[in-house]
């Protein structure tokens, strides 16, 4: 931090950190709070610490006001990057037995998904269509698979798992960019305690509109990327069971995917430009 003359002063900051919990406590309820407190391959009360929903790497903040002095205007400008929150993929609830389910713990939509080696591979997951005597159907289950493969390809956190349960909160959201401008003009000496401001919040996305996005993993989430866990187009519409019986540890998830599903979204308010005009009096 440092003043470079009477008119012009500066900060810049940086912030490290890596946070591990058992709980990462995002809810209002404590039902929500157990169900959706970890996602899990296991026991949903496991005590183990892995990566927190808070676990915020990098986070810089440099700041900048210039008064001009025969006018007492004061513009200021705010910069703040920062990673992206932690999130996970998860199964989603269908129509199937147990559906979104999968580790069968009586919780669902916080069971983290198995990413196959092979999509197109039935041992490693089936989709709805398979096993179907109809071309179409059989053609539609494998353009699910088609889709899911390419997902896999292009999300990193994805394909570095290929053959494995995702481990929690191993995806985070894109680097978020913010730039606020706030110019403030103070009344005089008359009135030299109050001052008239105008804030631009998110700037960047008033002169671009591509500018200023804040995309995050939005699918299942209630409280922006924090508690995002994301449903990767998977729903469950069946089960394969061995033959000859009715209900086995051994039944085969069938699903869906949605070919039209992206990893990211940035149609929120925050992704926005906003303005406030307010007074300020100072004592």
């Amino acid at each position: 931090q440092k003043a470079f003359t009477t008119s012009f002063e500066g900060s810049v900051a940086y912030t490290y950190q890596h946070a591990v919990d058992v709980t990462s406590t995002t809810s209002s309820t404590a039902g929500s709070n157990y169900r959706y407190q970890r996602d899990v391959s296991g026991d949903i009360n496991d005590k183990s610490v892995s990566t927190s929903k808070y676990d915020q790497p990098n986070r810089i903040i440099a700041t900048g006001t210039y008064r001009f002095p025969k006018t007492l205007t004061d513009i200021s400008v705010v910069y703040t990057g920062n990673s992206g929150a932690p999130f996970d993929y998860v199964y989603g609830i269908g129509s199937g037995t147990g559906s979104g389910d999968a580790n069968a713990d009586g919780q669902s939509q916080n069971d983290l998904i198995y990413v196959p080696k092979n999509a197109h591979d039935q041992s490693e997951i089936l989709f709805t269509g398979y096993n179907s005597t109809n071309p179409q159907a059989v053609a539609a289950a494998n353009a699910m698979a088609d889709g899911f493969e390419n997902l896999i390809n292009r999300v990193d956190c994805l394909k570095s798992q290929r053959g494995t349960i995702m481990k929690r909160n191993s995806c985070r959201n894109p680097w978020v960019n913010e730039v606020d401008l706030t110019v403030a003009q103070n009344l005089g000496w008359r009135f030299n305690n109050l001052q008239v401001r105008f804030d631009i919040i998110n700037f960047g996305n008033l002169l671009n509109k591509d500018w200023g996005k804040q995309a995050f993993s939005d699918q299942g989430a209630t409280c922006g990327q924090i508690c995002s866990a994301t449903l990767p187009g998977l729903t469950q519409t069946g089960n394969k069971l061995p033959a000859g019986v009715t209900n086995s540890p051994l039944a085969q998830g069938i699903y869906t995917f949605d070919t039209k599903f992206t990893p990211f979204n940035s149609n929120f308010a925050a992704s926005n430009y906003r303005m406030q005009a307010s007074v300020r009096y100072s004592f």
